[in-house]
């Protein structure tokens, strides 16, 4: 929970309302989850075949796995409704923001939250949406490696690489906009990469 200091950290929007700025840190990802590993391939090192050897021996695999849920969003009015000039102000929640129920992928990239439940508020008022309401798109991304190294003589050494990044090639959505007065307004308008590979060789003496 962040402590009343209002979005920004500018100081507390409403100074006879300070529970209206408690919500959770914008960098709040409440699921966290990174692994990563290194494997050395051991098939084929001590093989009497030059053949098993140059094929088999000498691969090594590695790669990072990172699942998060998202991140904490405030829906702001984008009006200024108390003519301050800081533009924090949120927009009033009339309604449930969430959209309950299985949805498509394009169905949540059109309307992530239920865009009826907010409205402008009135002039010289801060806005009754609290800060950070809901939680928009997580992410789960796999980059994967894999390397073999071979012998050319005594000294020389070369190396031979693919890097996949993104390898389940998984849609990593961007947060929807959450400026009410903005014409995109609950929509997701950005994304990660796809998957990229990237193949190489390296020479080593």
């Amino acid at each position: 929970m962040t402590a009343p200091t209002g979005a920004g950290g500018l100081g507390t929007r409403d100074p006879y309302d300070r529970a209206l700025d408690y919500g959770r840190l914008s960098f709040n990802d409440a699921n966290n989850w990174v692994t990563s590993f290194i494997w050395d391939v051991p098939f084929g090192e001590n093989s009497s075949s030059r053949v098993v050897q140059s094929v088999i021996a000498g691969w090594q695999l590695n790669a990072i796995n990172t699942v998060y849920s998202g991140a904490p969003l405030t829906v702001l009015s984008g009006k200024d409704p108390l003519v301050n000039g800081d533009n924090l102000e949120t927009a009033d929640l009339v309604g449930n923001p969430i959209i309950s129920g299985s949805r498509s992928k394009a169905a949540k990239v059109a309307q992530w939250f239920n865009t009826a439940a907010f409205a402008q508020p009135a002039v010289g008022t801060f806005g009754t949406g609290g800060d950070s309401i809901f939680t928009g798109p997580g992410l789960w991304n796999m980059d994967f490696g894999i390397y073999k190294t071979f012998k050319i003589r005594e000294g020389m050494h070369m190396q031979i690489r693919g890097q996949f990044y993104n390898v389940m090639n998984h849609a990593a959505l961007g947060n929807p906009n959450t400026t009410l007065s903005n014409g995109t307004f609950g929509r997701i308008t950005t994304a990660g990469s796809p998957r990229v590979v990237e193949l190489g060789a390296h020479l080593e003496f």
